[in-house]
């Protein structure tokens, strides 16, 4: 699609937000599928619209990169930074523990009022980062689903699913919710399908990495989606306790497998246990929509942002977390969990 084409398919303020994702493409020297999707206004709903946002940027030779890509590369020249800044110590310089505790906390200054307001804003920043990557979960897609149908049966009350303020037109957006969970429905089916085809032993490497490509849009699309149910902050959080009771699943069974794989080797009916472990596992990879190292990898990140602000003292003296944990909150309303 030529520039001009382009430009007359999409109105001005569109226009305007994908002329931001280029520049922010050319001052990185690529984009990731989650800054496209965190860019795009709401309005972007259809995967038609996405799919020629995705193909004008690579005919403009962008690098289109997963997130996860990119992480690995920042930890890596983090660890190096970490290293090269290490304090070398002085030999012959005793360690007094009492002396190095108060030299610390004379370091730790008390915060002022606009420092604890930036802090603050970098907490939400994290909540909304940790929020994105409970949406990518196939989990996430199952309740929203379930609280849609709930809402369009009344058995739901409408100000505990959705964030009223959001909605401007409540009739409206009760007719629409049928066609939004359809077409939610419609992307987890690709999304289903298309991790079938990643469990393919013969795959090779192109085909594999276009796998993961359409793996990438179609998670763009269903986080698009998503978005437009404007459910509650409380909600949210209920999906990542549903995710976190999933992981812990995993968890165990992983250690399931990792006993029997020794005796199964000696031992039949230990084979046949561990045969039936790593299906059960295939099975719950499925229903995340990611392998188990996937999920270790997403938990971590999310973790790591709950816990990346540093404990700081404020101006009373006290010293507080800089966020607070998601996980440790109980799920408001009973839902069906997933295996």
């Amino acid at each position: 699609m030529s520039k001009s084409n382009f430009k007359t398919a999409f109105s001005q303020q569109h226009q305007q937000k994908i002329d931001e994702l280029i520049a922010l493409a050319k001052e990185q020297g690529y984009i990731t599928y989650e800054e496209i999707n965190e860019i795009l206004p709401m309005a972007f709903d259809s995967a038609d619209q996405i799919d020629q946002v995705l193909i004008f940027l690579s005919g403009m030779d962008i690098q289109i990169l997963n997130q996860s890509e990119i992480e690995r590369q920042k930890e890596r020249k983090k660890e190096a930074k970490e290293m090269e800044g290490l304090p070398k110590r002085s030999e012959g310089t005793p360690d007094d523990p009492v002396r190095m505790y108060l030299k610390e906390m004379g370091s730790v200054p008390l915060l002022t009022r606009e420092e604890e307001v930036e802090i603050s804003k970098r907490i939400e920043k994290a909540q909304i980062q940790i929020e994105r990557i409970i949406m990518r979960f196939r989990y996430s897609t199952s309740e929203t689903i379930a609280i849609a149908t709930y809402l369009i049966q009344l058995k739901e009350r409408f100000d505990k699913a959705i964030a009223e303020k959001e909605v401007p037109n409540k009739q409206a957006f009760l007719l629409l919710l049928p066609k939004l969970c359809e077409l939610l429905k419609k992307e987890d089916r690709t999304l289903e399908n298309l991790q079938l085809q990643m469990d393919n032993p013969k795959l090779k490497d192109p085909e594999r990495n276009k796998i993961l490509e359409e793996f990438e849009k179609c998670r763009v699309r269903t986080q698009a989606y998503l978005r437009r149910f404007h459910c509650r902050h409380n909600i949210i959080e209920d999906f990542g306790e549903v995710i976190l009771q999933a992981y812990e699943r995993f968890l165990i069974l992983e250690k399931e497998i990792n006993e029997l794989i020794p005796r199964a080797e000696r031992n039949k009916f230990a084979a046949s246990k561990l045969y039936a472990a790593r299906r059960k596992l295939k099975k719950r990879e499925l229903a995340a929509g990611r392998t188990l190292d996937d999920f270790k990898k997403r938990c971590a990140h999310a973790a790591a942002l709950d816990g990346q602000e540093p404990r700081s003292q404020t101006r009373n003296g006290r010293i507080q977390p800089a966020l607070g944990h998601l996980h440790r909150k109980k799920i408001h309303q009973p839902r069906p969990l997933l295996p």
